[in-house]
């Protein structure tokens, strides 16, 4: 898990979980009225014959 930004005077913290252990602890953490905001980017590739093509 990296921290990538921390601010402690308005109690946000940016994180980024990297394993499923990661998720685990964080699942632990966070408690009932926090605030909890997610990014996901999935990459596809279609294979056409032999032509690999990103989506």
């Amino acid at each position: 898990m990296k921290i990538i930004k921390k601010d402690l005077r308005h109690n946000k913290l940016v994180i980024k979980p990297e394993t499923e252990d990661d998720l685990w602890v964080l699942e632990k953490i966070i408690q009932p009225g926090d605030l909890v905001s997610g990014k996901t980017v999935r990459s596809i590739a279609i294979e056409r014959g032999d032509k690999r093509e990103k989506v």
